[in-house]
């Protein structure tokens, strides 16, 4: 059991014809960081702060922030 933590950055495609969420180009990245605690040998919950951006590759660059709590689970693998 303890705490952890990690930086993240992705690039991604968002489309929608919604004006709820505008982000102004179609190419989004999304860098974030988060803190999580273990609290046992298959799961943990996870606290992560990320914003969404296109790094000014619009006219417009509005982003937007997340605020989320994960609970995250390994499933058995090989």
């Amino acid at each position: 059991m303890g705490f952890g933590w990690g930086l993240g950055l992705e690039a991604g495609y968002y489309h929608t014809n919604a004006n709820d969420l505008d982000l102004d180009y179609e190419l989004i990245f999304r860098s974030r960081a988060f803190v999580d605690y273990k609290i046992s040998t298959i799961s943990l919950v996870r606290l992560e702060l990320a914003h969404l951006s296109n790094a000014r590759l619009g006219n417009e660059n509005p982003g937007t922030e997340t605020l989320a709590v994960n609970w995250v689970i390994d499933l058995p693998g090989k």
